[in-house]
């Protein structure tokens, strides 16, 4: 696969918002439980989806949310569970095209902010393979994405060189990743992404659009 001058050996994908779809209904009410939770106001749709759609979620719980965020990940972590999760979270309809890309000799990978068992759900729900999986989650060691750390581990697992790669999201933090190690970053825009202020390498609507960028 070749993207004009780059020949493309493995794609990591993010996955909530890019592989599968989280009702927002479900990112506002655990928000408001979370902020209930630890005696604090909730923070508004606005805040909320930037939280969830950013990245760097560390500095915006406490210069926007103004709380401790230690605090508010222990009280978050109860309501954003698998299980909850699941009950709001389907694959978009175009997730068929990893298979298309696998059978042309693709590697495809997982990189998300989620924790393990949230990754795992979501995976399943996409009836995809990958040869890697990662979750970029600070609180079991791998730092969160822009942080290269993930993106790294997870195209070393799939035998991939980041000369070869390309990473595939709906936020700012896949297309910073991308740059800060190297990997052909492209935006797929779903329609509710949240605005940006660099402008991807590419920029698809689905997911079979990347079959249709191989050149």
């Amino acid at each position: 696969m070749k993207l004009k001058n780059y020949e493309i050996k493995g794609i990591v994908f993010d996955l909530n918002g890019t592989l599968v779809y989280t009702n927002s209904k479900h990112r506002y009410t655990i928000m408001r439980k979370t902020l209930e939770g630890i005696g604090a106001s909730y923070v508004g749709n606005d805040l909320t989806d930037l939280f969830w759609f950013k990245g760097d979620r560390d500095k915006i719980v406490l210069e926007d949310f103004c709380v401790d965020p230690i605090k508010f990940w222990s009280e978050f972590d109860k309501w954003d569970t698998a299980e909850m999760r699941g009950k709001f979270t389907k694959p978009y309809l175009d997730v068929g095209a990893i298979n298309e890309l696998r059978k042309g000799g693709i590697r495809t990978g997982i990189l998300t902010g989620a924790p393990e068992e949230i990754k795992d759900m979501e995976i399943n729900l996409t009836n995809q393979i990958f040869e890697a999986s990662i979750s970029a989650y600070n609180r079991n060691g791998i730092k969160e994405k822009p942080n290269p750390q993930g993106l790294l581990l997870c195209l070393e697992l799939m035998n991939v060189d980041v000369r070869y790669a390309a990473i595939v999201g709906n936020g700012i933090e896949d297309i910073i990743v991308g740059r800060e190690t190297g990997v052909i970053d492209i935006l797929v825009d779903r329609g509710d992404n949240i605005p940006m202020d660099i402008k991807p390498s590419y920029t698809i609507n689905s997911l079979y659009d990347l079959i249709k960028l191989d050149d």
